[in-house]
This record gives C-alpha cells, sequence and structure tokens, in this order.
C-alpha cells in the first residue's frame, strides 16, 4: 500500500514550515517529514508567523504543478468529441482548471503590486527588479488572457465564454487600478508624515518639548523604521506613547535634535501600565547595534 509520508509536502505545509521559521529552500519535503516537523513546533508552542512567508515565492513554485495539470486537461478536451457523453463534464473540468490557472497569474500580479504599493506607503521608491516583476507579471497575466479568449471565439470552451470574458473583465480593471493605487499610496504617505508633523513637533506639542522639528524625510525614515520593527506601535495606551516612540527614536539616532536642558529622562517613564524604554532604532542606512525599543 502507498505510503503518503513519501509523498512530495504541499504547498499548505511548506508555508506552514515557512510560517514557523524552520523552512529550508534548499530541502525538498516529504509530506511526513513536514507534518512531523510542524507538530514538533507546535508542542513547543511556536506560533505561526505569516509576516515570514515570501508569498510570491511560493506562488511561482506553484506555477509548473498547475500549468502540467493544465496541459494535461486540454489534451483530454482535444481528444474527446463534442458528441461524446462525457463531454460536458471534460469540458467543465478545463473551464474550472484554466480559471485556477488565470486566478494564479493573477495572485502572481497582484503580489507583486501589493509590495509595489507597500513601499509607496513606507515612501520608498521600489528597485528595478521589482519594477520589472511587476511588469513582467501582468504582462504575462494579460497575454494569457488574450490568448483563452481567441481560442473561445474559435470554438474553445464555448459554453463557458461569457464567464471566462467576466472574468477577464475584472483583472484588466485591477492592473488599471494599480495606478490609482500607487497615487493613493504616495498621498496616504505624505498625509501621514505633515500629521506627525504638526502634532508631534507642533507648537506647544510633545515632541516640541525635546527636540528640533525634524526634516520630512528623518520622519519618513524613524515611521517606517517603527513600522518594521514594532507593528502596532500606534495603538499604545500609554499616554504620548507614540509621541515617545517616534522622539526616543529620533533623538537615539540623531543627538544633534535634542534641544539643550531637554527633559530626556521623561521618554522612558511610565505610564498607563505600558513602558517606553528609550532605545535607537536603525533608520535609512544608520546600523545602531541590536537594540530596539521595548514595550512591557
Amino acid at each position: 500500500m502507498r505510503d503518503w509520508r513519501n509523498d512530495k509536502a504541499t504547498p499548505k505545509q511548506i508555508r506552514a514550515l515557512a510560517s514557523l521559521g524552520v523552512y529550508d529552500e534548499s530541502k525538498d519535503y516529504t509530506k511526513g517529514e513536514a507534518s512531523d516537523i510542524i507538530d514538533k513546533q507546535r508542542s513547543l508552542g511556536v506560533e505561526p508567523d505569516y509576516s515570514k512567508v515570501d508569498e510570491l515565492k511560493f506562488l511561482l513554485k506553484e506555477t509548473n504543478g498547475i500549468l502540467s495539470h493544465l496541459k494535461s486537461r486540454r489534451n483530454e478536451f482535444e481528444q474527446t468529441s463534442p458528441e461524446a457523453s462525457d463531454f460536458e463534464e471534460i469540458e467543465g473540468a478545463l473551464f474550472e482548471v484554466e480559471i485556477n490557472y488565470i486566478d494564479h497569474l493573477s495572485s502572481i500580479a497582484t503580489e507583486c503590486r501589493s509590495k509595489e504599493v507597500d513601499l509607496y506607503e513606507a515612501g520608498e521608491k521600489p528597485d528595478k527588479e521589482l519594477k520589472l516583476e511587476v511588469s513582467k507579471s501582468d504582462k504575462e497575466l494579460k497575454k494569457t488572457l488574450n490568448v483563452l479568449l481567441s481560442n473561445c471565439k474559435k470554438g474553445y470552451l464555448e459554453s463557458y465564454i461569457e464567464e471566462i470574458n467576466d472574468r477577464s473583465k475584472e483583472i484588466l480593471e485591477e492592473i488599471e487600478d494599480h495606478k490609482e493605487d500607487i497615487a493613493e499610496a504616495k498621498e496616504c504617505h505624505l498625509e501621514r508624515v505633515d500629521t506627525y508633523l504638526e502634532f508631534t513637533f507642533g507648537t506647544d506639542t510633545f515632541g516640541g518639548r525635546y527636540m528640533k522639528k525634524p526634516s520630512k524625510k528623518l520622519l519618513a525614515e524613524c515611521l517606517n523604521a517603527l513600522d518594521n520593527s514594532h507593528p502596532g506601535w500606534e495603538m499604545l495606551e500609554a499616554e504620548n506613547a507614540a509621541e515617545k516612540a517616534i522622539v526616543s527614536t529620533l533623538i537615539s539616532n540623531y543627538p544633534e535634535l535634542a534641544k539643550k536642558n531637554a527633559p530626556l529622562h521623561e521618554l522612558s517613564s511610565k505610564g498607563s501600565g505600558c513602558m517606553l524604554i528609550l532605545a535607537p532604532f536603525a533608520i535609512g542606512s544608520l546600523y545602531l547595534g541590536s537594540k530596539i525599543l521595548g514595550v512591557t
């Protein structure tokens, strides 16, 4: 009897290994190995963290398997006569796989676009490699849609041409909407920086007591560093917690911004059951060791 444990690990298992921080990209896992490792990590109380998962990488790895399945279904369809009793069933199965492949390519394109938008929201510009990935994924998706629609007009999956056409229009709209998403991301970033400049470093503000008003560029780098190192920092409930995080981070990295005789010891005082410890973040190209803003 066939042992399922020797089969190749599923994409879901691989994602789970990555989320648990134990995935070795150079290794080919079996279902049994992956299952045992996942169970062991869970027994140790390790919680999955899907921010560790590079979804784009996994989506790209799945592509060949999906395409192989699609080719098999296409061959079956082409060898089946329209008069055959199981023709409709085979056609329906092919339609599902064709749409699955289209959706897979759409997920790859969406993941690429999402990374680009995230960078703009953080005030960063995507590198050439990411821009190329976005362009490449969108072109591949459009090409695949065009070929499928062209084949439909020749009688291929004729019964499902309306559904395919609707899905195509939806995906093409998503590609166009991406331009607006980038514009909104840029605007959102600028508004966020301006808001913190006004309410944290304006006249008679918390930040104004301790330091000179930072440039927009420095503040943007600070917000980005806090977002990456301490997600949710803006939601801390202690009094002036968010302001303390910003001010302490900037002063730790750029001590020249501190005002003379500023009561810097107050930045690490307790408040609302939460203590924010004055400690620096690495901002931009500046690296100041492994210290982080601690919250207890």
